[in-house]
């Protein structure tokens, strides 16, 4: 089976926060994946399917693929308790309001924050393919079917 764009996106969103969850963020990246991987799987994926694409639907592929990638990360290294984030919450908790708050709490909270942010970004990234086959209807010519 082939991939679509939005089936692209989607996949590196769960695996960007996956591997952010477990501490690998060097992995990844927008100069290391997004970049020279993702953002051309998904343009590729596109073209396969519409021919050339117009430069404005290439530049939002790429743009959707770099905030894949942000989303991905920033939900996904909440999860990793020896994050910088998370030591600089637990920290400020325990400073200012005298409270303290283990990282394995705040690693926890984090969680569910994380699915939802996966399933709303995983369907946003899914109805790309819904938002491309329109755009693309409506910038072929009547009758040039793909």
């Amino acid at each position: 089976a082939r991939l679509s764009t939005g089936g692209i996106l989607a996949g590196y969103l769960f695996l960007r926060q996956v591997l952010a969850a477990i501490g690998l963020m060097s992995i990844g990246g927008h100069a290391q994946t997004v970049r020279p991987l993702v953002a051309p799987m998904a343009e590729a994926a596109a073209v396969r399917k519409y021919g050339a694409l117009p430069d404005a639907v290439s530049q939002r592929i790429r743009a959707f693929a770099a905030s894949t990638d942000n989303v991905g990360a920033f939900f996904g290294e909440d999860i990793f308790v020896a994050v910088g984030a998370v030591l600089l919450i637990t920290s400020f908790v325990d400073t200012t309001y005298g409270f303290t708050l283990a990282p394995l709490q705040v690693a926890l909270w984090a969680i569910p924050t994380a699915v939802v942010a996966l399933l709303v970004h995983g369907t946003r990234s899914l109805l790309v393919d819904r938002s491309l086959r329109r755009e693309m209807a409506r910038l072929q010519p009547e009758g040039v079917a793909r």
